[in-house]
């Protein structure tokens, strides 16, 4: 067939090459709506991933609606009563505390604040700015100790600030170490990164996260190493990076994961004694007013603090979400390529549809089971488009190509075969073999006797009504029995039967098509005769046996689908002799052998065997059978 040529096949390859090109673009030069797009995958893999249970190393005090009610204004109290409840924390037996408020300005009540600070655990914090009227001049030498010593590498795959807010001078020193407490939201404002590293002048500030945990696990600042846009180590523990020197987050769960305990419960001596006890405390604002609420993939309202805490998790846990290289996502997207280069032409519509929706399944199914179960983080959305825009090339393709191809079958063999056999070949068109073949074959001729006689008497007009009547009968039981109309010549039809399907019974479904053609004849011969008419009958010969089957004729100008050889010339001399033996059907010794166990099917007719017979072509003598029909 046409649509089997290379030429078809290159275009295939062509427009496949063409789609998966501009995937690669939309990889190498990503789009904000894709970008988007993953993100929202990545946000509904976390909500629906199995979450860790927590260590229990954190607790969270709270500067909650509660304390405020209790204590008042946070205005009034920070700075005299503040200071009691971090000296009680530390008391209660805290092993680190982390104080996520900033004490910018001075007051006349630092004295208590600077004392109860100084107590060789507490962590500070400092924000850096972004904005651009932003500007500090000098940072205080003992601010500068909080920032990373090692740093190796390049420096501008880190966030650069261009201002410096930090607690007043001599609280600095009542900390142990400060940290950035800075925030890096995605375009959708959700907050999915931990900063590890930002930039303000010749400095990189740790995160307040970051700073904690080296003081929990005792870390030296000569143990850390930051390698900016690829990794930082805490001590032997590594931790991989993204280009702003951030990793994602490994949300344990919503808000309120973490045990909390309000401000004042503490003040108030309200709470267990042991609460605190070898526990990392983080102290920071909960409650509406103070605005430190955040949009995290898990939570739309979740305190910065508790964010802080998450990190710290992930940090004692040392349970990272790991992000598949770039280098292996290309590689995916090349095999999806492939799988479609290589079956894409060969399977029809059904088989395309399962292969893309195949794909989808798997790949998408194990991009969730590997988030879920082992936080491996696979991009879903490139993989996936590049799936789904593949698949809809190579389905309207195929489209194109099966309607062409069942057009081109229908306009062969709907004047040969029943619709049902041209549906069959639609379906399966790898079984309309069309360039020729060797097979068995059933054929059978059947030519109306005294033709030329009954033409000569009748005038042209009413000839060819009467044998149009005729082999309109003929032609609707041949279809019955799941022929193939090979041709009319004149007022012979030649009917082929295992062509071009597959049929196992072709021998005796050609007989039985014969024996009904017959019953047929003899129907219209009464009706003729009661109408006072001529009458036409038929006579069948048919034979068994290998043939060579094909489209045949002109390219392009005039075709038949036809069977040629010594099997084909043999049926029509049988059929010849259908005169001289008095026989309606004869049938050659290669169709009895075929069908002489057919009992039940030839129940109501006779098999006669007749004397040997010579045919024109043939030097020996043949065996024919007469059928009569009781």
């Amino acid at each position: 067939m046409n649509y089997l040529k290379g030429s078809k096949f290159l275009f295939f390859y062509i427009i496949v090459s063409l789609i998966f090109i501009v995937n690669l673009y939309f990889y190498f030069v990503p789009s904000k709506f894709f970008h988007h797009l993953e993100l929202k995958t990545y946000d509904w893999r976390m909500q629906h991933s199995s979450q860790k249970l927590i260590s229990h190393k954190i607790v969270i005090v709270a500067i909650d609606e509660k304390s405020l009610k209790d204590l008042g204004r946070w205005d009034d109290w920070s700075r005299n009563k503040f200071p009691e409840i971090i000296k009680k924390i530390k008391n209660y037996g805290a092993k680190i505390i982390g104080v996520d408020v900033l004490f910018i300005e001075k007051s006349k009540d630092d004295s208590k604040l600077i004392d109860n600070f100084n107590n060789g655990i507490t962590v500070g914090s400092l924000v850096i700015d972004f904005s651009e009227h932003q500007k500090t001049d000098k940072i205080p030498e003992n601010l500068k100790l909080s920032s990373y010593q090692n740093i190796i590498d390049n420096e501008n795959l880190v966030l650069n600030g261009r201002g410096l807010i930090y607690p007043f001078e001599k609280l600095i020193n009542s900390y142990v170490a400060l940290g950035h407490i800075n925030m890096l939201p995605d375009d959708d404002g959700v907050i999915r990164r931990e900063l590890v590293a930002i930039k303000y002048g010749d400095l990189i500030f740790p995160s307040f996260a970051i700073q904690i945990y080296k003081l929990y696990n005792n870390i030296d600042d000569e143990d850390v190493l930051l390698i900016p846009g690829r990794a930082l180590f805490l001590g032997k523990q590594k931790i991989d990076l993204d280009n702003y020197s951030a990793f994602l987050i490994n949300y344990k769960g919503q808000e309120g994961t973490f045990p909390y305990v309000s401000v004042s419960d503490v003040f108030f001596d309200r709470i267990n004694k042991d609460f605190f006890k070898n526990k990392i405390v983080l102290v920071g604002a909960t409650a509406v007013g103070l605005y430190d609420l955040r949009v995290t993939p898990l939570s739309q309202n979740m305190p910065g603090i508790e964010k802080h805490a998450n990190v710290i998790e992930n940090l004692i846990d040392n349970k990272f979400i790991k992000i598949i290289p770039k280098y292996i996502l290309l590689l995916i997207l090349f095999v999806i390529y492939f799988i479609y280069l290589l079956f894409g032409k060969i399977l029809r519509v059904k088989g395309v549809s399962f292969l893309g929706i195949g794909i989808f399944i798997v790949y998408s199914f194990s991009a969730f089971l590997l988030f879920s179960h082992h936080k491996i983080y696979l991009n879903l959305v490139h993989p996936t488009m590049t799936n789904l825009s593949i698949f809809l090339v190579v389905i309207i393709y195929k489209y194109a190509v099966e309607e062409a191809r069942s057009r081109e079958i229908k306009k062969i063999f709907s004047s040969y075969v029943s619709d049902k056999i041209v549906n069959e070949l639609i379906k399966n068109p790898e079984m309309a073999k069309l360039g020729g073949i060797k097979k068995e074959i059933t054929v059978l001729f059947a030519d109306v006797r005294g033709f030329t006689t009954f033409s000569e008497k009748h005038p042209p007009e009413e000839v060819v009504l009467f044998l149009n009547e005729l082999l309109t009968e003929m032609t609707d039981v041949i279809m019955k029995y799941d022929g193939t109309l090979d041709k009319f010549v004149g007022d012979e039809i030649m009917a082929l039967w295992n062509v071009p399907l597959e049929q196992d019974d072709h021998t005796i479904r050609a007989v039985m098509c014969a024996i009904d053609m017959i019953k047929k004849n003899r129907i219209l011969a009464e009706k003729w005769t009661k109408e006072g008419k001529d009458v036409l009958y038929l006579s069948i010969g048919i034979n068994t046996g290998e043939a060579v089957v094909g489209n045949m004729g002109a390219e392009n100008k005039k075709m038949d689908y036809t069977a040629i050889g010594d099997t084909v010339n043999l049926g029509a001399r049988v059929e010849a002799l259908t005169r001289s033996l008095n026989a309606d059907i004869l049938i050659t010794e290669y169709v009895y052998e075929k069908i002489k166990n057919f009992k039940e099917e030839l129940k109501n007719v006779s098999i006669i065997e007749c004397p040997p017979q010579q045919v024109k072509g043939k030097r020996d003598f043949i065996k024919v059978y007469k059928i009569d029909i009781k």
